[in-house]
């Protein structure tokens, strides 16, 4: 039980089989009638004497000697940024990694609300290239679409440079045809403004009406895409010839604020 945690809401949250037994060899160590965590107070540090002092503590461990632990233990693992906070973002990690739903994210984070600024991103191939799907590899095709705007969107994502997103998420959905029935093939891709960076912290957009440049993804996409259909150009004969000026292009590309998840 967290009692008292944030937006002084109490919750409850699951403990690790190994982190329950963790805790109780702390506890045996100075076995406080009251307190896990009791205040160590300043003086020798032999393991008698520190445990005479945490067992006869009126208060708890505060909370500055709590972040001078996390700093100490991350110098000696070699990691060059983490906070306290950043426990709580790597929980939320693990927890999504292991197929959690952002719901249940949610509860045990003690979060109110989960809504943050939704982008739609679209992808849309250049006419010289829609003959591409009508050829026998056009399964192919579209996989290698998907897979070169998701990796454009999420390397740029990434990028210290823009949002810095080490993990981030998106669904993608295909559209075939325009609102005139002509064939005119593009994703849609609704993206959250927001991640967590390499140190497991939570990144946001600076602006609800700007996710990353969209030259930048305009340049990666056209770059994955052109890899990509060369790879397989490599490995399938049937692969018809490109006119290259669809290279020297403006591709498709647009970033639109979608709301805040809500609906």
């Amino acid at each position: 039980m967290v009692r008292q945690g944030k937006g002084g809401r109490d919750r409850m949250v699951p403990l690790a089989p190994a982190m329950v037994e963790d805790l109780r060899r702390y506890w045996a160590f100075h076995r406080h009638p009251l307190l896990l965590f009791p205040n160590a107070g300043r003086g020798p540090c032999a393991p008698d004497q520190l445990a005479g002092r945490m067992r006869q503590a009126t208060s708890p461990m505060p909370v500055s000697s709590l972040q001078r632990l996390v700093i100490v233990a991350r110098k000696e693992l070699g990691i060059p940024d983490a906070t306290i906070h950043s426990l709580r973002h790597s929980f939320a990690t693990h927890l999504i990694e292991a197929g959690a739903s952002l719901h249940t994210v949610q509860a045990l984070l003690g979060h109110k609300q989960i809504n943050t600024t939704m982008v739609m991103v679209t992808f849309t191939l250049p006419e010289l290239l829609r003959a591409l799907f009508f050829t026998p590899d056009a399964r192919q095709i579209y996989d290698l679409f998907f897979r070169a705007a998701a990796e454009a969107l999420s390397e740029t994502l990434a990028n210290p440079r823009w949002l810095g997103a080490q993990c981030s998420g998106f669904t993608m959905i295909l559209h075939t045809w325009n609102q005139r029935l002509h064939f005119h093939p593009h994703l849609h891709c609704i993206t959250p403004g927001a991640g967590l960076d390499a140190a497991g912290r939570v990144v946001t957009v600076k602006s609800p009406g700007f996710l990353v440049p969209q030259p930048v993804l305009r340049a990666a996409f056209r770059a994955r895409f052109r890899q990509k259909l060369a790879a397989l150009a490599g490995h399938n004969a049937e692969v018809p010839a490109i006119d290259p000026s669809v290279w020297e292009q403006d591709w498709g590309v647009h970033l639109q604020a979608f709301g805040d998840g809500r609906r």
